[in-house]
């Protein structure tokens, strides 16, 4: 397993006297780690001095900016040295050597380190001169014994500093979701923890939604006002680390106008000179950290840490992996919610589905004894809990009987509603009962403004069967026509051609007159019947219907009704319904 430990040091304008200064913090670390043997350390010593000495007095000779780097890296293969400065020197065409003058200075530091030094070589990197001293570790000092137990300690005892904050920032955020009325105060809420943690001046959400990437629950304050809405085409971090779902940091350079933007997360580096316009982020942060907020691997949003003080120093990497874990948090919570609402709105609608079906009980008859000359059933099938289908037999004060079957399109409580309006205005009409064709005008012009508004209609058939039974009047909107059969097996079917309910204010309905001889059966019908189809697709329609009629022996209303409905079900091999099933038939007796 590869072992390495590191510090590294920065000097933006490098003195010579500082060069003490930088090789007792080098000593230090090396010490640090175990490595004691003081010949050892001598030499380093000596070989770092020769080193920085030379970054300092050549490498930044005639420079503005003398900026000397020194890394110390220790390693299993030992300890190596990188000093970088400003220069673009490559190295001598020969081996270094002491200059013939004794008293010459150039070429010396080089023999030395060559001298003490395992290997000595130089490099360009990034337009900067960069000199590594490789020196093997003394014999039997491995770099996972001593000093560098202590180090690891050190940074177990810094990951379990950090991953205690990450808990107690997932704690705070649990609760506040927990206190939380709803999604809105719980994001303003756990802003503010959030900003709380990392020190950020300003903290705040953008969530995706079909217009771009919206602003939520800002906390603190920005430099400049930032929009509200940024569309998915804009230009800039936000989006893109939206889009590209990789977090961003951005840190600005004190005294400088450019903002290098970099990528500390161990995915595809990101690199700018300078966060300018039209970037909404240009003048409203001085430094920033922008990460995505994500479900499992479904984009939300993304979240912003950003700092406005000019004296500030960046974030740290305790400080991003708890914004990190915050927004990690915030994909959960939203998703939480999205379940939340869904499962509230499934609520409603199994309620609505109860209230439905209990209206659609309430209007179908239970009583089917009409009077002792009509023998009468019906029964009603929903596709689902409730459905729009709904008929009904209605004594009449004088003994005639008014029979209804109705289909409002569609499904669930608002046609389970319109139903009960229908059937309200029917019985407020019900003077006119023997005239079905004027009640049916009637009902369409009162109820045509609501049904118009919401695009629904209602097919209907009624028929009124005299006190007598010997005569019928009938009239139909839009609805499958009613079927009799005759004592003798004969057949006849009651057309209408009236549109449905709610299609056209001023329709006019008409009424036909028949008479209904004894022995006779009226059968009404939803198209749930007729158009229920087999495996192939065929429609049972109204020859499924007369073939029941020809074959069936026993003449009571309530068997036929129900070997219809057997021989529906029979022919769609029990497959699930797709729409409502009525059916009533009306026998004459006497």
């Amino acid at each position: 397993m590869k072992f390495e430990i590191r510090c590294s040091f920065e000097f933006s304008d490098a003195q010579l006297q500082e060069v003490e200064y930088i090789l007792e913090r080098i000593l230090g670390f090396l010490r640090d780690q175990g490595l004691s043997d003081p010949d050892y350390l001598a030499q380093i010593e000596l070989a770092a001095t020769e080193g920085i000495n030379n970054a300092i007095e050549h490498g930044c000779r005639g420079r503005g900016k003398k900026q000397v780097d020194v890394e110390v890296v220790i390693g299993a293969s030992g300890v190596r040295l990188e000093i970088a400065d400003p220069s673009v020197f490559v190295g001598l065409s020969n081996e270094p050597s002491l200059p013939a003058n004794a008293i010459e200075e150039r070429g010396r530091g080089l023999f030395i380190i060559a001298q003490i030094a395992d290997r000595a070589f130089h490099e360009i990197r990034d337009g900067r001169h960069v000199l590594i001293i490789q020196k093997s570790l003394p014999a039997g000092f491995s770099p996972t014994e001593t000093g560098n137990q202590n180090c690891t300690l050190s940074i177990m005892t810094e990951e379990l500093g950090a991953s205690y904050e990450i808990i107690n920032a997932l704690i705070g955020l649990s609760e506040l979701l927990a206190e939380a009325r709803d999604e809105n105060e719980f994001r303003k809420m756990a802003l503010n923890r959030v900003r709380e943690l990392t020190g950020a001046d300003a903290a705040y959400l953008r969530t995706g939604c079909g217009e771009g990437l919206a602003l939520e629950g800002l906390v603190g304050e920005l430099r400049t006002n930032i929009p509200s809405l940024l569309s998915m085409e804009s230009e800039g971090i936000e989006c893109g680390v939206f889009l590209t779902g990789k977090e961003i940091t951005i840190q600005s350079h004190f005294g400088s106008n450019d903002f290098p933007l970099t990528n500390d997360s161990g995915l595809d580096r990101m690199a700018v000179t300078c966060l300018g316009l039209p970037d909404p982020l240009c003048c409203a942060v001085r430094a920033a950290f922008v990460t995505p907020i994500l479900y499992k691997t479904e984009r939300r949003g993304i979240l912003v840490l950003a700092q406005t003080q000019q004296e500030q120093p960046f974030f740290t990497a305790v400080q991003m992996q708890v914004a990190r874990v915050a927004g990690e948090y915030f994909g959960i919570a939203s998703s939480i919610n999205e379940l939340q609402e869904k499962r509230q709105k499934e609520q409603r609608a199994l309620r609505e589905l109860e209230i439905a079906a209990g209206i659609q009980v309430s209007l179908m008859p239970r009583d089917f004894n009409l009077s002792e000359k009509l023998d009468a059933y019906g029964l009603c099938q929903p596709a689902h809990s409730a459905g729009g289908d709904y008929f009904d037999f209605v004594s009449l004060d004088d003994g005639a009987v008014f029979v209804i079957c109705a289909d409002v399109m569609g499904k669930g409580l608002s046609a389970a509603l319109f139903a009960n309006m229908l059937r309200t205005n029917i019985l407020a009409f019900s003077g006119k009962a023997a005239d079905p064709g004027m009640l049916l005008t009637e009902v369409n012009s009162r109820m045509f403004q609501d049904l118009s508004r919401l695009d629904i209609f209602i097919t209907v058939f009624c028929v009124w069967i005299s006190p007598d039974a010997e005569t019928i009047h009938h009239a139909g909107a839009g609805h499958p026509a009613a079927i009799i059969r005759k004592s003798n097996g004969a057949i006849s079917t009651l057309q209408s051609r009236g549109l449905p309910i709610g299609v056209l204010k001023d329709a006019i309905y008409e009424t036909r007159r028949m008479d209904f001889e004894k022995k006779s059966a009226l059968f009404l019908f939803s198209d749930g019947i007729t158009e229920t189809r087999d495996r192939l697709g065929n429609f049972f329609g109204e020859e499924g219907i007369l073939s029941v009629l020809a074959s069936v022996r026993d003449f009571s209303a309530e068997a036929l009704v129900k070997d219809i409905v057997k021989a529906v079900d029979s022919f769609s091999a029990n497959a699930p319904q797709v729409d409502d099933r009525s059916i009533l038939a009306v026998i004459r007796n006497k």
